[in-house]
């Protein structure tokens, strides 16, 4: 009777362990579902662009399908700066679409908006371009993959006083990333002996910069220093510039490389030559890698867009979430999905990148450019590389 009650326990533990492997090799089997959320409309659409063109040109290289399971992209509209849209597109994708990893996000407000459920939901987000320090500190299963302003705005700041550039005004967004830049670059610029004159906060979404122009050049500084969002600003800044004619006022514009992005450089046209600006990736970046994604990426386009720094990082995100994802066969855990990716190296179209294995940030090579005719169009020439630039931990406002 004993014999026969332990071979019933027996067979009902294997039987047990049988549905158990069963059901992990099918989870393995079955899509991996990945949340991507970029604006698609209003000012910033066309950073949606840029994501899905970087998606397919990865897929295009690397395939859908990674450790048995087929890549399955659920892309949602952030709208802009839109928190609350933000938070409900997120919840959405974990509660009803079931996603096990969600990249994308390019505003700092929509980050800060789902940083707790992305914790309460063990969530792993992977940012692309929400640029302010400091937002990570208390989100365990958020990892940055995109530039903080501060970290591309203390080399140009450096650089401009020990190049003739030694009086400077600032413009800026008056938000997160604004408010971080202007900072950084104050600190950075007076300690390396530059004199700051002053400074204009502008709202996010701004078309008339003409009153805050003939401020700035009735001040008559060597450098006008800017920072303002992609998108339809950064053009209408510039044109704006050019009918101030603040160059012949002797006023040269420098900023973050978010006033000359790749995919409205050609549209802004002549207004945007000389502009001096420091970033993360310039189409024109000289390696095997970027000639290999801009290929990939123009043919993933139709060639309708050039890649930009948005492009690049995704790009950089595809090939992390493949790693990770062959790493654990397939089966997904929060936990060892975040440690995969503290100390994660790899080299992409930006060149070399690193994950702070305690920040959780990128830690890249800076390159300051110039806008110049090349052939055809207008292109930022890379002229100086800062290798391995942290961002800081936080920046004070």
């Amino acid at each position: 009777m004993k014999a026969k009650r332990r071979a019933v326990i027996g067979a009902t533990l294997l039987a047990g362990a049988m549905m158990l492997g069963t059901s992990q090799a099918a989870k393995a089997a079955e899509p991996l579902k990945l949340g991507m959320i970029v604006s698609s409309s209003g000012p910033s659409a066309s950073n949606a662009v840029q994501f899905t063109g970087a998606v397919k040109a990865f897929m295009a290289k690397h395939g859908d399908t990674v450790a048995g399971r087929k890549i399955e992209i659920i892309q949602r509209d952030g709208m802009g700066p839109a928190p609350d849209v933000n938070l409900r597109l997120t919840q959405e994708l974990i509660s009803r679409q079931g996603v096990e990893m969600i990249f994308g996000f390019d505003y700092t407000p929509n980050v800060l908006a789902v940083k707790k459920i992305s914790t309460q939901a063990k969530m792993p987000i992977l940012i692309s371009n929400a640029a302010t320090s400091g937002i990570l500190h208390d989100a365990p299963y958020m990892v940055r993959f995109g530039l903080t302003t501060a970290q591309v705005t203390k080399p140009l700041a450096e650089w401009m006083p020990k190049n003739g550039l030694k009086n400077a005004y600032v413009l800026f967004a008056n938000y997160g990333p604004g408010l971080e830049a202007k900072a950084a670059f104050k600190d950075a610029f007076t300690a390396a002996g530059g004199n700051y004159m002053g400074e204009i906060p502008v709202p996010v979404s701004n078309p008339d910069f003409s009153g805050y122009l003939q401020r700035i050049k009735e001040a008559k500084p060597d450098a006008l220093f800017v920072f303002l969002p992609t998108g339809d600003q950064p053009g209408a800044f510039l044109k704006a510039a050019r009918d101030y004619d603040l160059a012949g006022a002797g006023i040269k514009i420098v900023g973050t490389g978010d006033i000359a992005s790749e995919d409205v450089i050609d549209s802004i046209g002549d207004s945007i030559l000389g502009v001096t600006t420091a970033f993360g990736y310039s189409d024109v970046h000289n390696s095997p890698e970027n000639k290999e994604f801009v290929e990939l990426f123009t043919k993933a386009t139709g060639g309708t867009v050039r890649p930009n720094f948005h492009a690049a990082t995704v790009w950089d995100i595809m090939g992390a979430i493949y790693k990770v994802v062959e790493a654990q066969n397939g089966k997904l855990d929060p936990e060892k999905t975040i440690e995969l990716l503290k100390g994660y190296k790899s080299t992409g179209a930006r060149g070399p990148i690193e994950i702070d294995s305690s920040s959780r940030d990128l830690t890249t090579t800076v390159y300051l450019r110039t806008a110049e005719n090349q052939g055809d169009r207008i292109v930022n020439r890379e002229f100086e590389a800062i290798p391995s630039v942290k961002s800081p931990a936080k920046v004070a406002h």
